[in-house]
């Protein structure tokens, strides 16, 4: 089974899910528009007491958060599945469908990012 295919088995609801990626140059997200999965379906975190995050070595790092937010949550009791995914226990890893469609409603500004670290997007479901 591929990340594709588990996406599309929707087994959870998490309340608040986040992502985080990195890039070398500074992305211009902005309010209203939606947000783009590039038609990937993607790894997103959705358990507060979770050690999920991304290796990264980049210049600006963004984290995307959305509550209510339909995915598949990994099952970290089958190995196969674990495996396919390299993921590993208590990441509380979900995937997310790339029909998921959300729109960007509050973007940090560069004051945010020299106070956290990272931009925070939040975003809000378009299709439930």
């Amino acid at each position: 089974m591929t990340k594709l295919e588990l996406s599309k088995n929707i087994n959870h609801v998490a309340k608040v899910a986040a992502r985080t990626v990195g890039s070398e140059r500074k992305l211009n997200f902005v309010e209203g528009e939606i947000y783009d999965n590039r038609g990937n379906a993607e790894s997103w975190e959705c358990d507060s007491d979770s050690s999920f995050s991304v290796e990264m070595d980049y210049g600006y790092e963004y984290t995307f958060i959305v509550k209510d937010l339909p995915c598949y949550k990994v099952d970290y009791d089958n190995e196969e599945e674990v495996e396919m995914l390299s993921a590993s226990h208590g990441e509380g890893e979900v995937l997310v469908h790339p029909s998921t469609k959300m729109r960007i409603v509050r973007v940090a500004t560069d004051f945010d990012y020299e106070e956290m670290g990272y931009y925070e997007i939040h975003l809000e479901l378009v299709n439930a």
